[in-house]
């Protein structure tokens, strides 16, 4: 487990925002569409709140455009939903491939959302 969890590409992203990391690597879950030892895709859901949890995806770029995002978001959204839980679905209207995947999923309603970034300062 720990090997695939070093090679998924949003590895950094989650270190970088949950903090400790370790609390999302012990309770958010997080599942990748494998082919052998090949992570074709990988999705997660790493933050939680009031019954509802963002779900994301990232599918390696060879294997883009093939239906693997919506299949393993699918399956992490129907799981999260079984918890109690509301999925939502967040990207930049720009990424077209994920707003067609959130589109295939059921997501309908569309939203503009500010990113806020905050860094700490010494």
């Amino acid at each position: 487990m720990r090997s695939k969890l070093s090679r998924c590409e949003w590895r950094d992203e989650i270190d970088d925002t949950c903090n400790p990391p370790v609390a999302f690597h012990r309770r958010s879950p997080g599942i990748c569409l494998m082919r052998g030892d090949e992570i074709l895709c990988q999705a997660y859901a790493p933050w939680w709140g009031r019954g509802v949890t963002e779900i994301g995806a990232v599918t390696a770029e060879a294997h883009r455009r093939k239906g693997y995002a919506k299949m393993t978001c699918g399956y992490l959204a129907r799981d999260c939903e079984a918890l109690g839980f509301t999925t939502h679905w967040t990207c930049h209207a720009s990424n077209a491939g994920s707003v067609k995947v959130a589109q295939a999923l059921g997501f309908r309603s569309e939203r503009p959302y500010e990113l806020i970034e905050y860094t700490k300062t010494d």
